[in-house]
């Protein structure tokens, strides 16, 4: 027989069980542990933990906007952390990564020269099917086609 709670104690069980399935803890588990500490049966467990993960699901259905705010707002608080404890390095990581976060960092020389690369890439590539088209339209054979692919795209063996 199950045991009777009031609103309040259903909502420290329902904590209980929400902490538990943050945690990893697999509904088989906790339906073990509210028999054994509650006295609860299966399938009053199963609606308890439907309710829990409802409210995760809640919890983690943020807008943008407050994400970038909660986000915002814990790297505040490590960079003040970093700062009392004298740790410049991790402190100019943390303002790094803030000013990424609101969309205000500068490309460095390292983001640039990769997009030209994929920029050359894709050249690269498209310039390819055009060669590749133009020598079909020529009926060249293949072994043909393929050295003067290779003299156009610079490539050499």
């Amino acid at each position: 027989m199950a045991n009777k709670s009031n609103k309040s104690e259903y909502e420290k069980r329902l904590t209980q069980i929400y902490e538990l399935l943050i945690c990893g803890t697999s509904t088989a588990k906790i339906i073990q542990f509210t028999a054994q500490n509650w006295g609860i049966e299966s399938r009053q467990s199963q609606n308890m933990i439907a309710s829990a993960r409802k409210q995760i699901i809640a919890d983690q259905d943020l807008t943008r906007h407050e994400a970038l705010a909660e986000e915002l707002s814990l790297r505040n608080f490590l960079l003040i952390n970093a700062i009392e404890e004298k740790k410049w390095a991790i402190a100019l990581q943390i303002c790094d990564s803030r000013t990424k976060l609101r969309g205000l960092a500068i490309a460095t020389d390292q983001d640039v020269l990769k997009e030209y690369r994929d920029r050359k890439l894709d050249k690269t590539e498209q310039t390819a099917k055009e060669v590749d088209a133009k020598m079909k339209a020529a009926g060249l054979d293949e072994a043909t086609a393929a050295q003067i692919r290779m003299k156009i795209l610079g490539i050499t063996e």
